[in-house]
């Protein structure tokens, strides 16, 4: 008998089944990875813009330290030279 059953046709069915739903949750695991990998791409382009800005502004805060000290050396050195003149 081919009856619904039928432990052959039961089989049959259980199987394509299993098929169905793994290849659903192969597609649901593919989106699933295919989103983290979008959202860990933007991620890391938000670090990036962030470490270049924090980069640019240590590197633009050394420049005013360097800067202020050469004045500050220079302003010294100018003192020095008054004092061996005077």
């Amino acid at each position: 008998m081919n009856g619904p059953n039928n432990k052959k046709n039961r089989i049959s069915g259980e199987k394509e089944l299993e098929i169905w739903v793994t290849d659903l949750g192969k597609n649901k695991l593919f989106l699933l990875s295919f989103e983290l990998l979008q959202q860990s791409s933007t991620l890391i382009r938000r670090l990036k813009y962030f470490t270049d800005h924090l980069f640019a502004d240590i590197y633009e805060m050394e420049a005013l330290i360097y800067k202020s000290s050469d004045e500050w050396d220079e302003l010294n050195w100018y003192r020095d030279c008054e004092h061996i003149y005077e």
